[in-house]
């Protein structure tokens, strides 16, 4: 037996072996090529990851994925067990506003969260701390005719423990004492992708709303290190394109069975609502918070559509949108495992290597007949005769639809089975580049001296 075993191992390891030597004999240069080409693409990449900013319909494309991935394994996006929503939207009292040009007299009045409600709160919280922590999404703006109340309400959140609150970047709190409380919830938007795409946790050292939650639950945070960001000793990014799995639309509810909410055991039966109110839900029926927010994360923020925000999903609260920040962070979607590294490194360096070969994505992925009948119909209509032409743009043109629909196709399927994302813009344009690179360098090995009269035709067209 293990004389037959020998005998395989040498036959057939011998042979995969001068497969190998052969191949990179062949082959070598090639293959140096392709993995330096996709280091490079993969730096692109990651350096693209930690822009804030998405690119070229990035929200339309993730849209379509979530779309698909619905479709096939149905929607998870209930309110989780160990989450309390707390809506501040009905809690609202009217105080004076003074304009800056003349802050003498009130210019009328303005509508701000109940004060003595989110005391009474924040003390009831404070004097049994049961909840795991609290996401506080409500800017407080000073009150100057009462400001013993604003004292009285920072008192209250200084003493209650694990609590973020947000403020906008470069803005001081309105209180020293809830200044190591906040973190900034802003997020960048373009004249390419006005909805929210891309969550980014830390700008110039300072940490996001969602960010400083982890950083208090975990002891983690995202660190940066020149051009690399780190997290918990992993080469992370400091920005994700957010997944949402948990949503809450425009009108503030979503199916649920039932709805816990009277003061001692019953519910409200048949409600969709996924919420409490902060005042006529909890504070108004004496509803035992040590009991309820046990082990909870406790969410409070306008669940009632006067705090939206656009995302690529639909309108969604600022405080949901946080909260999913939150999950990302806490699921690892910031870092940059070595399996996410190794897969895009196979792919694109496959994708590379076939592109040094030569070969063309649509003469192989398209039968004979589909491509012969495809150019019958482009060659009878004037306006797309010119992409049959093989010279300049048209080549460009279909260099780029054929390399972005297949990495349209895989991505699709990365995200839909393995929640891993692949950017199209970035490698679309680089292996189009590649490939072009290519086509110019066999055109002169071939044939030089058509290469030079070309240029010369060019060059005398210009003058």
């Amino acid at each position: 037996m293990r004389k037959f075993q020998f005998k395989f191992k040498s036959i057939f390891g011998g042979k995969l072996l001068s497969a190998v030597v052969r191949l990179l004999r062949r082959r070598g240069l090639q293959l140096l090529m392709a993995a330096v080409f996709t280091g490079i693409l993969l730096v692109a990449c990651y350096i693209y990851d930690n822009v804030p900013h998405s690119l070229l319909g990035s929200a339309s494309v993730s849209q379509r994925y979530e779309i698909a991935k619905s479709a096939l394994f149905g929607l998870s996006d209930k309110v989780p067990d160990d989450v309390m929503l707390v809506n501040i939207a009905y809690d609202r009292e009217l105080v004076n506003y003074y304009d800056e040009l003349q802050p003498e007299f009130p210019s009328g009045v303005v509508s701000v969260t109940d004060r003595h409600r989110l005391i009474a709160f924040f003390n009831q919280l404070a004097d049994n701390p049961t909840y795991k922590y609290i996401m506080c999404d409500v800017r407080f703006e000073p009150n100057i005719d009462s400001p013993e109340v604003d004292n009285e309400l920072y008192d209250a959140i200084a003493r209650t423990p694990r609590l973020v609150l947000p403020m906008h970047e470069g803005e001081e709190p309105t209180d020293p004492r809830i200044f190591s409380k906040a973190g900034y919830s802003d997020y960048a938007v373009n004249f390419v992708e006005s909805n929210f795409v891309k969550y980014e946790f830390c700008k110039n050292n300072d940490e996001s709303f969602p960010l400083k939650a982890y950083h208090d639950l975990t002891g983690h945070t995202i660190s940066k290190y020149g051009p690399l960001y780190v997290s918990n000793g992993q080469l992370s990014r400091k920005c994700v394109e957010l997944k949402f799995p948990v949503r809450i639309y425009s009108d503030g509810v979503m199916s649920l069975d039932s709805l816990d909410i009277l003061a001692a055991t019953g519910c409200i039966s048949g409600t969709k609502r996924v919420y409490y109110n902060l005042g006529a839900d909890i504070l108004d029926m004496d509803m035992d918070m040590a009991a309820k927010a046990k082990d909870k994360i406790i969410v409070i923020g306008d669940f009632s559509g006067g705090d939206n925000h656009s995302t690529y999903l639909g309108d969604m609260p600022g405080a949901v949108i946080n909260y999913n920040a939150l999950c990302a962070l806490l699921n690892e979607d910031h870092i940059v495992s070595v399996t996410e590294i190794v897969f895009l490194f196979i792919l694109y360096f496959l994708v590379a290597v076939y592109i040094l070969s030569g070969r063309s994505v649509m003469q192989t992925f398209l039968p004979r007949g589909l491509r012969f009948r495809l150019a019958y119909v482009l060659m009878h209509h004037r306006a797309t005769r010119w992409m049959l032409s093989t010279r300049g743009a048209s080549r460009i043109v279909w260099s780029f639809a054929g390399i972005t629909v297949f990495l349209m196709v895989v991505s699709a399927i990365c995200y839909i089975f393995t929640s891993i994302i692949i950017y199209l813009f970035i490698p679309s344009i680089l292996f189009t580049l590649l490939k072009h690179v290519v086509i110019y360098a066999k055109l002169r090995k071939t044939n030089p001296h058509v290469l030079r009269a070309r240029r010369r035709r060019t060059a005398t067209a210009t003058c």
